[in-house]
């Protein structure tokens, strides 16, 4: 609560967690919406949906200790075959999300990442639950994959590589959005 009055304050009106505790979040946004809390509108998803061994696991072995580790790579969303889309989202929904989130990057580098065809059956089910989906990407591939599933918005942007021209064309014939994360990002050259 003492973040959302400063983020306030500070004149951020809106903010869009992209990938947190549904169960946390949730109580804080309504807070904010029937005005028992001061602070920016809030947007959420639960933790976001990925493929075995990609991004955040091992971020999250790596910054957790064992038995957290376990614990909290256990709250992940992992699909490992398209017929587990509707499912997936279902249990979000039931979670009251304000959007999806899927992650499609070689974090760390090498690591697996969700092919499009996983993505697509994955945001065709959001869509028909009226949910945009956010796909977190790190190289251009990612980002052409994401845009032909269906992906609404891009998150982070492509940091591995450069977009073409074409790439760029490409993008806003199929009206996806890229969100950045400043903080995210000032340490790379």
């Amino acid at each position: 609560v003492h973040n959302l009055h400063a983020w306030l304050f500070s004149g951020i009106t809106t903010i869009y967690d992209l990938g947190g505790a549904a169960e946390i979040t949730k109580p804080l946004q309504e807070g904010v919406r029937d005005n028992t809390i001061y602070g920016p509108d809030i947007y959420f998803t639960a933790a976001p949906i990925t493929v075995k061994g990609s991004h955040p696991i091992p971020a999250l072995k790596e910054l957790n200790p064992w038995p957290a580790r376990s614990f909290i790579t256990s709250n992940l969303n992992i699909i490992k075959k398209p017929e587990d889309a509707k499912k997936i989202i279902e249990g979000l929904v039931d979670q009251n999300v304000d959007y999806i989130k899927l992650i499609c990057d070689e974090l760390p580098p090498g690591s697996p990442f969700m092919a499009e065809e996983l993505m697509k059956p994955l945001i065709e089910e959001a869509h028909n639950q009226g949910l945009k989906v956010l796909v977190h990407i790190g190289s251009v591939e990612n980002a052409l994959a994401a845009a032909r599933a269906g992906a609404d918005v891009l998150a982070h942007a492509v940091y591995r590589d450069k977009l073409s021209n074409a790439d760029v064309k490409f993008l806003k014939e199929k009206g996806v959005k890229m969100i950045f994360t400043i903080s995210g990002f000032e340490n790379i050259d």
